[in-house]
């Protein structure tokens, strides 16, 4: 089941860091849809210097609970715990369409339900991503 850690094991945190830098580098490079306003604005998110701690964040949180799971999926619900507070709310979406652009992230067609109630968003879809496998083999 997506959400259940696999017997509860946490990544090491030096681990996870040496995995996020890369995968967060990978966010900011990825290129950009130049016809996309969408992408064109997530991108100008995530490489302003002031967004670079939350931007970090989210990659760590999302790596967190990618690590977490048997087959490294994971979705909103997954990593929503590992996010820390004072996180810009804008910047979450917009990591993770970095992440991506940048094949750090790979859609893999499925929905799941979201239950996130306290921001009204309970029962709509949302995507269910794998970490790329390269991502996940080092770690």
């Amino acid at each position: 089941m997506i959400g259940e850690p696999e017997d509860g094991v946490l990544p090491d945190e030096i681990e996870l860091k040496r995995v996020t830098v890369p995968a967060a580098r990978r966010a900011v490079r990825a290129p950009v849809d130049r016809g996309d306003v969408v992408s064109e604005v997530c991108a100008l998110l995530v490489l302003d210097p002031m967004h670079a701690r939350d931007t970090e964040a989210v990659v760590s949180a999302i790596l967190a609970a990618a690590l977490r799971q048997p087959h490294h999926l994971v979705t909103a619900n997954t990593w929503r715990a590992h996010l820390p507070t004072w996180v810009a709310p804008q910047m979450v979406g917009a990591t993770v369409k970095r992440l991506v652009d940048a094949k750090v992230l790979l859609p893999t067609g499925r929905w799941v339900r979201c239950s996130d109630a306290a921001a009204r968003n309970v029962g709509k879809p949302q995507p269910v991503y794998r970490l790329a496998p390269e991502l996940a083999d080092t770690a």
